[in-house]
């Protein structure tokens, strides 16, 4: 799962037929659950709120989606049928939980 945080909202780049887009499309709901760990400690982060599908995805969103994750792929070489198969969940966080736990 690729996303980032970007204008009060989180951007999730998603499969159009995948078994969380078409829950999304169904309920305009979404939870992202985020964990990082860092030595012996785990931090944590659950983001609830509503959602807006965008199909296709933005060229900045994808541009700013290989920056954020060091790649190329994401904003080059689309094809048609490549741009049809995907889309951007637009989550609006209205309730967060975070926590860390460590061994």
């Amino acid at each position: 799962m690729h996303f980032r945080y970007v204008e009060d909202e989180i951007r999730v780049l998603v499969g159009i037929d995948a078994v969380k887009t078409r829950n999304v499309m169904q309920t305009k709901q979404a939870t992202l659950c985020v964990e990082v760990t860092e030595g012996p400690v785990r931090s944590f982060v659950s983001v609830s709120g509503s959602v807006v599908l965008r199909q296709p995805p933005l060229t900045a969103d994808l541009v700013a989606l290989d920056q954020r994750y060091s790649r190329t792929d994401f904003a080059s070489d689309w094809d048609e049928a490549s741009a049809a198969a995907a889309a951007m969940l637009s989550l609006r966080p209205q309730r967060w939980i975070a926590w860390a736990d460590w061994d």
